[in-house]
């Protein structure tokens, strides 16, 4: 780590990559030492169906969703998975969101879920203001209401910065994508066109969290290659 007035840089070092006959694997390796990053979904749960062992069952992937710190004025979302594990259709009668800066897409009024088949629910969760804050997800259905639990924060930005720095691909590409670990264990893009030197530095961050990095490489045909191994970092 490499100290500096007002803010901290974070050092990452990936390995050269190795030539491979396709053009789109270009090897990435990191090594960076920080701590382990945890995920924020619960169990899933499951509510019988006031109809009978007949009737429609459906089941939540999860029973809370915790979108854990989420800087002001930003967003971030995670999905659940709603499954009919009963033997007649459930038709879901509307989706219920309570809780400031939470909202909910994918499912509307009269969605049908046939015997065996899912749906996707899309929860995003926008704070406007720092502090906790809690809410409810009520799925309304023939086969009773379903009930998940919503939490997250508002956080600040840091003063601190990520700095971000890697050795060149020897394959013949035009630049580098950076992606960042959601709450939900998938990476998104932070960089929206590709990064043409070999460093990035991310400043949408917030005090003592830790965030999880990888880098990918991209050809001229926006290929990209595998991503690299994770770095981690705290922020203090």
């Amino acid at each position: 780590m490499v100290g500096m007035v007002g803010r901290v840089q974070t050092c990452l070092t990936l390995k050269n990559s190795a030539d491979v006959s396709k053009a789109w694997k270009y090897l990435l390796g990191v090594v960076l030492a920080a701590a382990v990053l945890t995920s924020g979904c619960a169990g899933a749960v499951t509510r019988p169906s006031t109809s009978g062992s007949n009737g429609p069952v459906l089941s939540a992937s999860a029973a809370t969703l915790n979108f854990g710190n989420v800087l002001v004025d930003s967003t971030d979302s995670l999905g659940i998975i709603l499954t009919n594990t009963g033997n007649e259709n459930a038709i879901i009668g509307g989706v219920l969101v309570t809780g400031s800066g939470f909202s909910a897409s994918g499912v509307g009024a009269n969605t049908m879920v046939p015997p065996g088949q899912t749906a996707a629910l899309n929860v995003t969760f926008t704070p406007w203001a720092m502090g906790s804050v809690a809410g409810t997800l009520t799925i309304a259905s023939n086969a009773e209401s379903l009930s998940v639990k919503l939490a997250g924060s508002g956080g600040q930005l840091s003063p601190h910065s990520v700095l971000l720095n890697w050795d060149a691909s020897t394959s013949d590409i035009v630049g580098y994508y950076v992606y960042r670990l959601l709450m939900d264990g998938t990476y998104a893009k932070i960089n929206s066109a590709p990064a043409v030197l070999t460093e990035f530095t991310d400043t949408r961050i917030q005090n003592g969290q830790t965030y999880s990095y990888v880098v990918t490489a991209v050809d001229a045909d926006n290929i990209e290659s595998d991503y690299s191994e994770p770095a981690l970092v705290t922020i203090p």
